[in-house]
């Protein structure tokens, strides 16, 4: 008998501690799929927010036309309960969900950036699948369009933004 002892536990279903290890494990599952067919990834990222199971955020920097969109399948190929892949270019952080959405509304038409895939093999965990694991999958295509004229991301130099911080906390006492 301990006096004050700890009890270690494993809080499952959308817990970090239960389902964060997976992700780690996709991320490097798929990453190695990648480097065999796509010369270029910068990243990949499988978010919490996903279960760490179900959605997949990938950085590229593209070298020929079509390359965004052949990541797609090759990730959901990697594992069955993958359902839902960003694809982003490389000035995009894919652990920064905010900075992907940002690109998925900036960069995204839905007419010819959607990859949509019925009746696919999905997870029998997955709570929107069939009674036999079936589900549809989505890849979106969120880089610029390859070869063509298209705006620069804006973002502020870290110097002035430093400036603006250290004039906020001046103006607020801290």
């Amino acid at each position: 008998m301990r006096e004050r002892p700890w009890f270690q536990s494993i809080g499952s279903g959308r817990a970090g501690d239960h389902i964060t290890t997976l992700g780690l494990v996709r991320e490097a599952e798929i990453l190695n799929a990648l480097g065999r067919v796509i010369p270029n990834v910068k990243a990949v990222h499988v978010p919490l927010s996903g279960a760490s199971s179900f959605t997949a955020f990938v950085s590229i920097r593209q070298t020929r036309p079509g390359e965004a969109k052949h990541v797609i399948p090759i990730v959901l190929g990697v594992d069955h309960y993958l359902k839902l892949v960003v694809v982003v270019d490389d000035d995009v952080d894919v652990f920064d969900e905010s900075d992907v959405l940002w690109a998925v509304a900036t960069r995204m038409q839905a007419d010819r950036d959607l990859v949509s895939i019925a009746g696919s093999l999905g997870a029998m965990l997955d709570p929107s699948a069939d009674d036999r694991g079936i589900t549809a999958k989505l890849g979106i295509d969120a880089t610029r369009p390859f070869g063509l004229p298209f705006a620069e991301k804006l973002v502020m130099p870290q110097e002035r933004m430093d400036w603006a911080r250290a004039l906020a906390e001046k103006l607020t006492g801290g």
